[in-house]
This record gives structure tokens, C-alpha cells and sequence, in this order.
């Protein structure tokens, strides 16, 4: 067994978990650093929290596929919300935390009208221009959640970050 390099612990601080990837190194993914954004409901709104949400993981040294896959479910969130609202001073919210397991939980948030969840996972016939936004989420998720509160859409994934969906 090759001898630890001085002055390095093989033990992590207790806001740090250790989990195999796609390559031979452990990372590390920090649970301390929640994501909160808040957004005017515009065309702007769609990048811009794709690149902070993008940000954000990888500074929680996610992999760089589950990375990617996530800022994809971002992505249509927040188009769908862009979408659903109400009106040009309306908000999105899309908020973040790292959960034990690892997990990762993402909310987007909105005033829109809402949807029914259940109706939105059909996949449309093959000529439709939309509708597949949802059905992608659901498929690189590990779980989905539509909940309405008062005048506010909450759409929650998870994903735990140990498992990869290729």
C-alpha cells in the first residue's frame, strides 16, 4: 500500500462526503453551500440560471456529466416557468441545497397557473413541437414534485449524485 503523503488526512470535514464517480479519484461535494436565485420571469432568466445553477455545482465539485444533466433540468424548469407567468414584473426562484446520501434538491419557483403533473410526464407524438421538458426532467431525476402553494408553483427534483444515469 503506497504511504500517505505528510500532513494529509484521509478523514473529511463533516459538511464533506466521499463517493466513487466515473474516474478512479473520490470527490468531495460540499453540503454548506445552499443555491438562491431570484430572476425577472424572461428569455434572460433561462441562461442565466442554467450558468449560476452550472456554477454552483461545480464549485461543489460535482461530475462533470451530472453536471451538465442537471443544468439541463434547470433549463426546462425554467423555460417552463418563463412560460407559465403571469405577467413582466413576475419572479422565478430557483433554489438549491445538498441533502445527506448525496443528494442534491433543487426548487423552481413561480407564479404561474400550475399544471398537472401527471399529464405533463406523457411523452407528446413524435411531430409535436412540445412537451418533452418534463418527461427529460423526470427521466435524469430521481424524483419529481409539482406542489402549489397560495399564488406559487413549486417544482422540487432530487437526484442523488452516486448514481449515474448512463
Amino acid at each position: 500500500m503506497p504511504a500517505r503523503p505528510q500532513g494529509r488526512s484521509s478523514r473529511l470535514p463533516a459538511d464533506q462526503v466521499r463517493f466513487p464517480f466515473a474516474g478512479r479519484h473520490p470527490m468531495a461535494v460540499r453540503f454548506d453551500q445552499p443555491l438562491e436565485v431570484r430572476l425577472v420571469a424572461s428569455v434572460d432568466a433561462v441562461p442565466t440560471a442554467r450558468h449560476r445553477v452550472s456554477r454552483w455545482l461545480a464549485q461543489a465539485r460535482t461530475d462533470r456529466v451530472m453536471n451538465d444533466e442537471l443544468a439541463l433540468v434547470v433549463t426546462e424548469l425554467v423555460t417552463n416557468a418563463v412560460e407559465a407567468s403571469p405577467g413582466p414584473d413576475a419572479t422565478i426562484e430557483v433554489h438549491g441545497h445538498f441533502d445527506r446520501g448525496p443528494t442534491v434538491v433543487l426548487q423552481v419557483s413561480d407564479h404561474g397557473r400550475g399544471f398537472d403533473l401527471a399529464r405533463s410526464l406523457e411523452f407528446p407524438a413524435v411531430r409535436a413541437v412540445r412537451g418533452r421538458g418534463l418527461p427529460i426532467v423526470d427521466a435524469l431525476t430521481d424524483d419529481l414534485v409539482v406542489e402549489r402553494r397560495g399564488d406559487t408553483t413549486v417544482v422540487e427534483i432530487t437526484r442523488n449524485l452516486g448514481v449515474s444515469r448512463r
